[in-house]
Protein backbone atom coordinates (compact mmCIF):
# COMPACT_ATOMS: atom_id res chain seq x y z
CA UNK A 1 0.00 0.00 0.00
CA UNK A 2 3.26 2.31 -0.04
CA UNK A 3 2.59 4.87 -2.65
CA UNK A 4 4.84 6.41 -5.12
CA UNK A 5 5.59 10.20 -5.12
CA UNK A 6 3.92 12.39 -7.90
CA UNK A 7 4.61 15.68 -9.04
CA UNK A 8 1.79 17.40 -10.73
CA UNK A 9 2.16 20.20 -12.96
CA UNK A 10 -0.09 23.14 -13.09
CA UNK A 11 -2.49 22.08 -14.87
CA UNK A 12 -2.86 19.06 -13.75
CA UNK A 13 -3.37 20.34 -9.94
CA UNK A 14 -6.35 23.15 -11.92
CA UNK A 15 -8.18 20.42 -13.53
CA UNK A 16 -8.30 18.29 -9.67
CA UNK A 17 -10.72 18.15 -6.84
CA UNK A 18 -10.01 20.48 -4.02
CA UNK A 19 -9.52 17.40 -1.65
CA UNK A 20 -6.87 15.72 -4.35
CA UNK A 21 -4.58 19.30 -4.97
CA UNK A 22 -5.00 19.91 -0.95
CA UNK A 23 -3.78 16.29 -0.35
CA UNK A 24 -0.63 16.94 -3.09
CA UNK A 25 0.65 20.38 -2.33
CA UNK A 26 0.19 19.74 1.54
CA UNK A 27 3.68 19.64 2.21
CA UNK A 28 4.74 22.50 -0.28
CA UNK A 29 3.45 25.03 2.01
CA UNK A 30 5.65 26.19 4.84
CA UNK A 31 5.59 24.63 8.20
CA UNK A 32 3.30 25.54 11.12
CA UNK A 33 2.82 25.35 14.59
CA UNK A 34 1.38 22.30 15.70
CA UNK A 35 -1.63 20.11 16.40
CA UNK A 36 -1.57 18.10 19.29
CA UNK A 37 -3.80 14.86 20.15
CA UNK A 38 -3.97 12.86 23.47
CA UNK A 39 -2.00 9.46 22.85
CA UNK A 40 -4.85 7.31 24.03
CA UNK A 41 -7.10 8.85 20.96
CA UNK A 42 -4.50 8.14 18.57
CA UNK A 43 -6.04 4.55 19.11
CA UNK A 44 -9.09 4.57 19.81
CA UNK A 45 -11.70 6.01 17.49
CA UNK A 46 -14.92 8.94 18.28
CA UNK A 47 -17.83 8.32 16.40
CA UNK A 48 -17.32 9.01 12.16
CA UNK A 49 -21.62 10.39 12.19
CA UNK A 50 -23.63 11.92 14.32
CA UNK A 51 -25.61 9.43 16.43
CA UNK A 52 -28.74 9.06 18.34
CA UNK A 53 -26.51 7.42 21.30
CA UNK A 54 -25.63 8.93 24.19
CA UNK A 55 -23.15 6.48 24.91
CA UNK A 56 -20.22 6.06 23.03
CA UNK A 57 -17.56 3.05 24.01
CA UNK A 58 -14.64 1.87 22.11
CA UNK A 59 -11.88 -0.56 23.17
CA UNK A 60 -8.75 -0.93 21.18
CA UNK A 61 -6.35 -3.55 22.88
CA UNK A 62 -4.84 -1.90 26.18
CA UNK A 63 -6.82 1.87 24.92
CA UNK A 64 -10.08 2.28 25.80
CA UNK A 65 -12.41 5.55 24.59
CA UNK A 66 -15.83 5.73 27.09
CA UNK A 67 -17.72 8.90 26.23
CA UNK A 68 -21.09 10.14 27.52
CA UNK A 69 -22.90 13.00 25.43
CA UNK A 70 -24.14 16.20 27.93
CA UNK A 71 -26.02 19.26 27.89
CA UNK A 72 -26.14 22.83 28.35
CA UNK A 73 -29.09 25.18 30.12
CA UNK A 74 -31.47 26.57 27.29
CA UNK A 75 -33.98 29.18 27.12
CA UNK A 76 -36.49 29.34 30.38
CA UNK A 77 -34.36 27.06 32.07
CA UNK A 78 -34.70 24.06 29.39
CA UNK A 79 -32.01 21.58 29.53
CA UNK A 80 -30.94 20.69 25.77
CA UNK A 81 -29.35 17.76 24.97
CA UNK A 82 -26.36 18.07 22.55
CA UNK A 83 -24.90 15.12 21.15
CA UNK A 84 -21.90 13.13 21.64
CA UNK A 85 -19.03 14.47 19.43
CA UNK A 86 -18.66 13.21 16.09
CA UNK A 87 -16.65 13.36 12.37
CA UNK A 88 -13.80 15.27 11.48
CA UNK A 89 -14.62 18.66 12.97
CA UNK A 90 -15.08 17.31 16.57
CA UNK A 91 -11.51 16.00 16.28
CA UNK A 92 -10.04 19.23 14.36
CA UNK A 93 -11.76 21.38 17.53
CA UNK A 94 -10.15 19.34 19.84
CA UNK A 95 -6.76 19.36 18.39
CA UNK A 96 -6.99 23.28 18.19
CA UNK A 97 -7.59 23.18 22.01
CA UNK A 98 -4.66 21.22 22.76
CA UNK A 99 -2.58 23.19 20.67
CA UNK A 100 -3.65 26.44 22.10
CA UNK A 101 -3.57 25.43 25.75
CA UNK A 102 -0.15 23.63 25.02
CA UNK A 103 1.37 26.67 23.34
CA UNK A 104 0.15 28.96 25.96
CA UNK A 105 0.61 26.66 28.79
CA UNK A 106 -2.65 27.28 30.49
CA UNK A 107 -5.69 25.34 31.45
CA UNK A 108 -7.59 27.93 29.72
CA UNK A 109 -8.69 29.10 26.00
CA UNK A 110 -10.68 31.68 24.67
CA UNK A 111 -12.60 30.11 21.88
CA UNK A 112 -14.37 33.36 20.49
CA UNK A 113 -10.58 34.77 19.63
CA UNK A 114 -9.04 31.58 18.17
CA UNK A 115 -11.38 29.13 16.88
CA UNK A 116 -12.12 32.10 13.52
CA UNK A 117 -8.29 32.05 13.07
CA UNK A 118 -7.66 28.07 13.14
CA UNK A 119 -11.06 27.21 10.71
CA UNK A 120 -8.77 29.60 8.49
CA UNK A 121 -5.71 27.85 8.80
CA UNK A 122 -7.87 24.58 8.42
CA UNK A 123 -9.88 25.34 5.38
CA UNK A 124 -7.55 28.18 3.65
CA UNK A 125 -10.39 30.66 3.45
CA UNK A 126 -12.38 32.94 6.61
CA UNK A 127 -15.32 30.64 7.45
CA UNK A 128 -18.81 31.71 6.81
CA UNK A 129 -21.21 32.02 9.51
CA UNK A 130 -22.60 28.37 8.93
CA UNK A 131 -19.52 27.02 8.59
CA UNK A 132 -18.33 28.56 12.19
CA UNK A 133 -21.54 27.97 14.10
CA UNK A 134 -20.96 24.43 12.41
CA UNK A 135 -17.69 24.15 14.48
CA UNK A 136 -18.95 25.76 17.25
CA UNK A 137 -21.12 22.72 17.31
CA UNK A 138 -18.61 20.26 17.55
CA UNK A 139 -17.25 22.69 20.56
CA UNK A 140 -19.96 22.45 22.68
CA UNK A 141 -20.20 18.77 22.26
CA UNK A 142 -16.68 17.96 23.13
CA UNK A 143 -16.91 21.00 26.16
CA UNK A 144 -20.34 19.05 27.80
CA UNK A 145 -18.97 15.17 26.94
CA UNK A 146 -17.97 12.93 30.15
CA UNK A 147 -14.97 11.20 28.72
CA UNK A 148 -12.72 8.29 30.39
CA UNK A 149 -9.42 7.84 28.40
CA UNK A 150 -8.01 4.44 30.12
CA UNK A 151 -4.48 3.22 29.28
CA UNK A 152 -3.55 -0.75 30.46
CA UNK A 153 0.15 -0.42 30.80
CA UNK A 154 2.45 -3.38 29.87
CA UNK A 155 3.79 -3.70 33.51
CA UNK A 156 0.39 -3.78 34.90
CA UNK A 157 -1.81 -1.52 36.80
CA UNK A 158 -3.67 0.93 34.21
CA UNK A 159 -3.64 4.80 33.53
CA UNK A 160 -7.21 6.40 33.17
CA UNK A 161 -8.53 9.90 32.80
CA UNK A 162 -12.17 10.54 34.52
CA UNK A 163 -14.54 13.29 33.86
CA UNK A 164 -14.75 16.17 31.57
CA UNK A 165 -12.14 17.35 29.05
CA UNK A 166 -13.81 20.79 29.77
CA UNK A 167 -14.26 20.96 33.44
CA UNK A 168 -15.46 24.96 33.37
CA UNK A 169 -16.96 27.28 30.27
CA UNK A 170 -18.47 30.12 29.97
CA UNK A 171 -21.19 30.61 26.93
CA UNK A 172 -22.23 33.09 24.86
CA UNK A 173 -25.20 33.72 23.93
CA UNK A 174 -25.75 34.07 20.21
CA UNK A 175 -29.04 35.40 18.43
CA UNK A 176 -29.85 36.19 15.12
CA UNK A 177 -32.86 36.00 13.44
CA UNK A 178 -33.22 32.55 13.29
CA UNK A 179 -31.72 30.71 16.51
CA UNK A 180 -30.78 32.00 19.81
CA UNK A 181 -27.70 29.16 20.34
CA UNK A 182 -25.42 29.30 23.50
CA UNK A 183 -21.55 28.86 22.34
CA UNK A 184 -18.74 28.21 24.72
CA UNK A 185 -16.70 31.29 24.43
CA UNK A 186 -14.21 29.89 26.87
CA UNK A 187 -13.26 26.57 27.90
CA UNK A 188 -11.11 25.29 30.89
CA UNK A 189 -9.57 21.75 30.89
CA UNK A 190 -10.22 19.35 33.36
CA UNK A 191 -6.63 19.57 35.78
CA UNK A 192 -6.38 16.02 35.31
CA UNK A 193 -6.97 15.91 31.55
CA UNK A 194 -3.92 18.77 31.05
CA UNK A 195 -1.67 17.08 33.21
CA UNK A 196 -2.22 13.83 31.32
CA UNK A 197 -2.11 15.39 28.21
CA UNK A 198 1.01 17.44 28.53
CA UNK A 199 2.50 13.89 29.52
CA UNK A 200 1.09 12.08 26.50
CA UNK A 201 0.70 14.73 23.68
CA UNK A 202 1.15 13.63 20.64
CA UNK A 203 2.21 16.60 18.02
CA UNK A 204 0.87 16.33 14.11
CA UNK A 205 1.40 18.28 10.77
CA UNK A 206 -1.10 21.33 11.02
CA UNK A 207 -0.58 21.25 7.15
CA UNK A 208 -1.71 17.51 7.06
CA UNK A 209 -4.45 17.90 9.41
CA UNK A 210 -5.66 20.46 6.98
CA UNK A 211 -5.47 18.25 3.85
CA UNK A 212 -7.07 15.54 5.86
CA UNK A 213 -9.96 17.88 7.61
CA UNK A 214 -12.70 16.30 5.31
CA UNK A 215 -12.09 12.55 6.70
CA UNK A 216 -12.36 11.14 10.22
CA UNK A 217 -11.13 7.73 9.48
CA UNK A 218 -8.12 9.61 7.66
CA UNK A 219 -7.51 12.06 10.63
CA UNK A 220 -8.00 8.52 12.90
CA UNK A 221 -5.24 6.74 10.70
CA UNK A 222 -3.19 9.93 10.57
CA UNK A 223 -2.57 10.42 14.21
CA UNK A 224 -2.15 6.54 14.44
CA UNK A 225 0.79 6.47 12.78
CA UNK A 226 2.04 9.89 13.32
CA UNK A 227 1.99 7.96 17.16
CA UNK A 228 2.67 4.48 16.11
CA UNK A 229 5.72 4.37 13.36
CA UNK A 230 8.42 5.85 15.11
CA UNK A 231 8.02 3.27 18.07
CA UNK A 232 8.42 0.28 15.75
CA UNK A 233 10.90 -1.59 17.86
CA UNK A 234 11.60 -4.53 15.43
CA UNK A 235 13.96 -5.07 12.59
CA UNK A 236 11.09 -6.79 10.12
CA UNK A 237 8.28 -4.45 11.01
CA UNK A 238 5.29 -4.97 13.28
CA UNK A 239 2.54 -7.11 11.65
CA UNK A 240 -0.78 -5.86 12.33
CA UNK A 241 -3.89 -8.38 11.01
CA UNK A 242 -7.00 -7.17 9.06
CA UNK A 243 -9.05 -8.01 12.26
CA UNK A 244 -7.27 -5.68 14.32
CA UNK A 245 -7.58 -2.43 11.73
CA UNK A 246 -11.11 -3.02 11.91
CA UNK A 247 -11.42 -3.40 15.41
CA UNK A 248 -9.57 0.12 15.82
CA UNK A 249 -11.05 1.79 12.95
CA UNK A 250 -13.96 -0.07 11.63
CA UNK A 251 -16.40 -0.60 14.54
CA UNK A 252 -19.88 0.42 12.63
CA UNK A 253 -18.80 -1.60 9.83
CA UNK A 254 -20.23 -5.30 9.50
CA UNK A 255 -18.22 -6.69 6.71
CA UNK A 256 -14.48 -6.77 6.76
CA UNK A 257 -13.97 -6.75 2.60
CA UNK A 258 -16.65 -3.26 3.05
CA UNK A 259 -14.18 -2.00 5.61
CA UNK A 260 -11.49 -2.72 3.84
CA UNK A 261 -12.18 -0.78 0.64
CA UNK A 262 -13.04 1.88 2.82
CA UNK A 263 -9.80 2.10 4.32
CA UNK A 264 -7.35 1.32 1.49
CA UNK A 265 -8.88 4.71 0.26
CA UNK A 266 -8.31 6.60 3.22
CA UNK A 267 -5.08 5.22 3.82
CA UNK A 268 -3.76 6.60 0.26
CA UNK A 269 -5.19 9.75 1.46
CA UNK A 270 -2.97 10.12 4.47
CA UNK A 271 0.44 8.46 2.16
CA UNK A 272 -0.23 11.57 -0.10
CA UNK A 273 0.52 13.93 3.26
CA UNK A 274 3.07 11.58 5.19
CA UNK A 275 4.90 9.64 2.53
CA UNK A 276 7.47 8.89 5.00
CA UNK A 277 5.47 6.16 6.12
CA UNK A 278 6.46 2.86 5.82
CA UNK A 279 3.30 0.80 5.68
CA UNK A 280 2.77 -2.34 3.29
CA UNK A 281 -0.14 -4.54 2.51
CA UNK A 282 1.03 -8.44 3.20
CA UNK A 283 -0.94 -10.51 0.72
CA UNK A 284 -0.87 -14.31 1.20
CA UNK A 285 0.25 -16.67 -1.93
CA UNK A 286 -3.33 -17.60 -2.17
CA UNK A 287 -4.58 -13.95 -2.93
CA UNK A 288 -6.02 -13.57 0.13
CA UNK A 289 -5.09 -10.07 2.18
CA UNK A 290 -3.42 -10.57 5.61
CA UNK A 291 -2.86 -6.84 7.07
CA UNK A 292 -0.55 -4.47 7.05
CA UNK A 293 2.85 -4.28 8.07
CA UNK A 294 4.38 -1.13 10.22
CA UNK A 295 8.30 -0.43 9.71
CA UNK A 296 10.14 2.25 11.87
CA UNK A 297 9.24 5.47 10.05
CA UNK A 298 10.04 9.71 11.17
CA UNK A 299 7.40 10.92 12.74
CA UNK A 300 5.42 13.89 10.81
CA UNK A 301 6.41 16.05 13.48
CA UNK A 302 10.16 15.83 15.15
CA UNK A 303 9.70 16.49 18.94
CA UNK A 304 11.86 19.76 20.37
CA UNK A 305 14.28 19.37 23.20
Amino acid sequence: MARAPHDPGTAELAEMSPVTRRLLTANEEPAEDPAFLHAVLCQVAMPYRRTPSREWKHRNGRALLWMEAGAVEGEDDDIVRVPLPWGPKSRLVLAHLNAEALRQGERTIEVERTLHAFTKRIFGYAPNGRQLRDMKEHLTALSTATVRLSYRLEGGGRHQTQGHIVSGLELWDHTDERQQTLWPSQVTFSLEYWQSLVNHAVPLDMRHVGALSHSAMALDIYAWLSHRLHRVRYADGQFVPWSKIKEQFGSTYKRLPKFREVFRREFRQVMAVYPEARVYEEIANDGTPNGLRLHTSPPPVLRRG
